[in-house]
């Protein structure tokens, strides 16, 4: 039991050591970190997130927890349970704590609209009872009846939880439809809680929502974490959601099972009909308003039975494009059950768009990244551009030159820079001679699997408000590459979900939906040529090689532009196939230290809050690994 107590002890000593090692003046700031995720890779006995530690202080806790068969691609790991039990659950201890905690708030009412459709009786009281066992007291309820057959389940209902005077219930069918006002004169309160039956409120949520009002009194949406739970009470596959992201939102019901909006932004969605659905009503309200009054809670606040949604994002996603008189077109996604794909239209005709491959040898990669490019793109105007930065071995040459016979300059053109390798210069004197209105920036190692993937970021990318588009790529094993960059990870910035599928939890299976993040890698990234030079282009003095992709991203969105992210862009990624590694010399060593420092320096990624991730995800594994503890305030 000592290496149990010692792990248990663990987390306390580790922060200590670790403020006394990042303050040595021995070593940069760079090498400091490159030494702590290399033991936190391979020496995580060492770290807060080794299995001892977690044995010993959370695994424990599920020791008596039986198994259950979860649907395929949901998270029903012991990691999850334990997490679950030690930062959701709540012992007696805690709620009496919570109670007393939420009775000396001021007293800031919230109406529950609960709307129940025939054949949800059962899953209304399952609902309804969630809201009855509420911590914080300040709540009315408002049954919302589109089936008069169900007016003996509520009346059952609220004999059993004794006719409290704060639950009423108010009917709306087809024929005897509610007008907005018989509604609102229910509603006795500045704030309103559209809650689906199915979802499970935690006991804590109202508390946690009114504490969240009274330190955003600007809020006008919140919304918060969930998972999914089944009628035995098991929890798993949970869902750690970004701040809000506009594109995420159409693709996908990103509130939930619930959201929280102001009474007045309700009033004029209400028009007699059925009631809005959380997707739809979410969305209304994020168009007007801005996105510093979107708050979400990164928290668990939510359990839900089910949560097949594809039909109402479809008319949740179709009404929004309508309403903001967006000319696109929307369908259910072939890559996510629950989700709908927005296509954006090319004008016609379609701009040019410059391709930039950088390359130095390696024929084998490049020869298959530019024929998998010319036999599968089926945009209708692009060039390459080839900048070859001193090759010197025949066999590229003789294919580099063979390039110029085959196609015309139109198409295809190679550049010779025989400068010493300079990512950020090779392309920023590249883009200077491109001929297109959006440049696509690939590396020489990609190999193209989706025929449409040109016209799919080129779409995104012409669009006013977005900046850089991203694509996802994979290893050649089909696990993820790129999804996505997240500022902050590992003290820098890195890959959302690498080494990861889909099918691994939810969190994953955000991979396959079209969002927005703060960054996206420059392997393979398009962009309007305006913005590029807008901005500067990239970073040569002082980001030669790395991160100098996460600098103009971060740049771009300095400037009020939201980065994108497509799943429907797919390519191999033979990752640094030609150069190497970053860090197998010492010259490269130096140098990535460098440019870690410089990126630290201009953006304080160490303290980095990346809006696109969730604080209960790990800053140190990128397998959707879940932080032990969450980076919150816990009860």
């Amino acid at each position: 039991m000592a290496i149990g107590k010692l792990a248990i002890n663990w987390p306390s000593w580790e922060a200590r050591l670790y403020r006394w090692y990042y303050a040595l003046p021995l070593f940069s700031y760079a090498q400091k970190r490159r030494l702590v995720l290399w033991i936190h890779t391979y020496c995580g006995f060492l770290t807060r997130r080794s299995e001892s530690y977690r044995y010993f202080k959370y695994r424990q806790l599920t020791a008596d927890m039986p198994s259950f068969e979860a649907e395929p691609g949901m998270d029903n790991s012991r990691d999850y349970r334990a997490w679950f039990k030690r930062y959701v659950a709540l012992n007696r201890r805690q709620r009496l704590a919570l109670q007393q905690r939420f009775a000396r708030l001021p007293a800031r009412p919230i109406t529950i609209v609960l709307p129940v459709a025939a054949g949800q009786g059962q899953e209304f009281q399952t609902t309804a009872d969630s809201v009855y066992q509420q911590l914080y007291p300040h709540w009315a309820l408002v049954i919302l009846l589109q089936d008069p057959g169900l007016w003996p389940v509520v009346e059952h209902w609220r004999d059993k939880v004794t006719h409290d005077a704060r639950i009423q219930a108010l009917l709306s069918v087809p024929g005897t439809a509610v007008e907005s006002q018989d509604l609102l004169n229910l509603i006795r309160a500045d704030h309103v809680m559209l809650l689906e039956s199915g979802t499970l409120l935690h006991a804590a949520a109202l508390g946690y929502i009114a504490e969240t009002l009274l330190d955003h009194p600007e809020a006008a949406l919140i919304y918060s974490d969930e998972d999914r739970t089944e009628p035995r009470g098991w929890h798993y596959d949970p869902y750690f959601k970004p701040n809000w992201s506009p594109d995420l939102a159409l693709a996908q019901n990103l509130a939930g099972g619930f959201c929280v909006v102001r009474c007045d932004g309700l009033a004029p969605f209400l028009t007699g009909g059925p009631p809005p659905s959380v997707h739809e009503l979410s969305l209304w309200v994020s168009e007007r308003v801005e996105n510093s009054q979107i708050v979400h809670i990164p928290r668990v606040l939510h359990h839900r039975l089910h949560s097949d949604e594809t039909a109402t994002a479809l008319v949740a996603s179709e009404s929004a494009l309508r309403r903001r008189r967006i000319e696109a077109w929307i369908e259910p996604s072939p890559l996510l059950s629950g989700s709908v794909r927005v296509r954006y239209p090319l004008p016609q005709p379609a701009p040019r768009v410059s391709l930039i491959v950088p390359t130095r040898n390696g024929i084998e990669v490049l020869r298959t990244c530019i024929d998998s490019i010319v036999a599968r793109t089926d945009y209708p105007d692009y060039e390459l551009l080839i900048v070859d930065n001193g090759s010197d071995e025949p066999a590229t040459l003789d294919y580099l030159a063979s390039l110029g016979e085959r196609y015309p300059a139109t198409r295809i053109r190679v550049l010779r820079d025989d400068r010493p390798f300079n990512y950020s210069q090779l392309n920023n004197a590249a883009v200077e001679q491109a001929n297109g209105a959006l440049i696509g920036l690939l590396n020489n190692d990609l190999e193209v699997i989706e025929a449409d993937w040109l016209t799919e970021m080129a779409s995104h990318a012409l669009r006013p408000d977005i900046g850089a588009v991203g694509a996802r790529l994979l290893y050649p094993d089909g696990r993820i590459q790129h999804a996505g960059v997240i500022v902050g990870f590992g003290g820098v910035a890195g890959h959302f979900m690498r080494r990861t599928t889909p099918a691994d939890s939810r969190d994953a299976a955000r991979v396959l939906l079209t969002q927005n993040f703060t960054a996206v890698t420059a392997a393979c990234m398009v962009l309007r040529r305006a913005l590029f030079l807008e901005i500067g282009g990239f970073e040569e003095q002082h980001l030669q090689v790395q991160f100098n992709d996460v600098d103009l991203c971060l740049r771009i969105r300095e400037r009020g532009y939201r980065n994108l992210y497509t799943p429907f862009a797919v390519f191999y990624h033979h990752e640094s196939a030609t150069r190497g590694p970053n860090d197998d010399t010492p010259e490269k060593l130096s140098r990535a230290a460098r440019e870690q420092e410089f990126l630290n320096a201009r953006w304080a990624t160490t303290r980095f809050l990346d809006p696109f991730y969730s604080p209960n995800l790990s800053l140190y594994h990128e397998q959707s690994a879940y932080s032990f503890p969450p980076r919150l305030a816990q009860p």
